[in-house]
């Protein structure tokens, strides 16, 4: 199991950006 630190971060962000448009 990987740490959700920069990746599910990356993702969050990501989506955000995406529905931010």
């Amino acid at each position: 199991m990987i740490p959700c630190d920069f990746f599910c971060k990356g993702l969050y962000a990501l989506v955000l950006k995406n529905a931010e448009v």
